[in-house]
């Protein structure tokens, strides 16, 4: 063999080798990676909280108040507060309270009779019915005593039909020149309110 063709197969026989180290090292390098692309994770876009509530606008659930005048009449007369319903004061008694229910104030009361007459042709729903009693140039009101469920009004006024009902106060002798009956029957409706002079005994 001469020595050219030696130096050909040295060379020959490197570059075999590199080749072989080349394609060694490749197949290491693809197996260390993963198999595939990791799939992105999603995340759901938050939206910002706004640190400026909008201001509500009224709507069908407002309460609106009762713009319904009361029938003012002298203690002694009788208001007609709807057609065909009207309210009176029957009379005021002067007592002296030794009441022992919880609240109740003992010394000088008063206990007013309320009647109602019901002229139309359906019956009266009364359940909310109250009657107040108040005082003096400012209407100061009265402490009421017993129990008004009780003596008060009935819950339902049949047609036609009158009914009474008892209510008591306590309220200072000194205190009953100028007093003030509110009698409110309907819901929405105007009250009846009384005004005159309550007896001292």
């Amino acid at each position: 063999m001469t020595r050219t063709r030696k130096t050909i197969l040295i060379s020959v026989g490197a570059v075999l080798v590199v080749l072989v180290a080349g394609v060694i090292w490749f197949l290491t390098a693809q197996g260390a990676q993963p198999s595939g692309e990791p799939e992105p994770v999603s995340s759901a876009s938050v939206p910002p909280t706004p640190s400026v509530f909008p201001t509500p606008t009224p709507g069908s659930t407002d309460i609106e108040p009762s713009e319904s005048e009361p029938v003012e009449v002298d203690i002694d007369e009788v208001a007609t507060v709807v057609e065909g319903v009207t309210a009176e004061v029957v009379s005021m008694t002067a007592f002296e309270s030794s009441s022992e229910q919880p609240g109740d104030l003992a010394g000088p009361a008063l206990k007013i009779v309320v009647r109602v007459t019901n002229s139309t042709d359906a019956p009266l729903d009364l359940a909310g019915a109250t009657v107040n009693l108040a005082s003096g140039p400012d209407q100061n009101p009265a402490p009421p005593l017993g129990d008004t469920v009780a003596t008060g009004l009935p819950a339902t006024l049949a047609a036609g039909e009158s009914a009474e009902g008892e209510y008591s106060f306590s309220i200072p002798v000194d205190a009953r020149s100028d007093v003030g009956v509110k009698v409110d029957l309907l819901t929405g409706e105007p009250y009846a309110a009384f005004r005159g002079a309550a007896p001292a005994s």
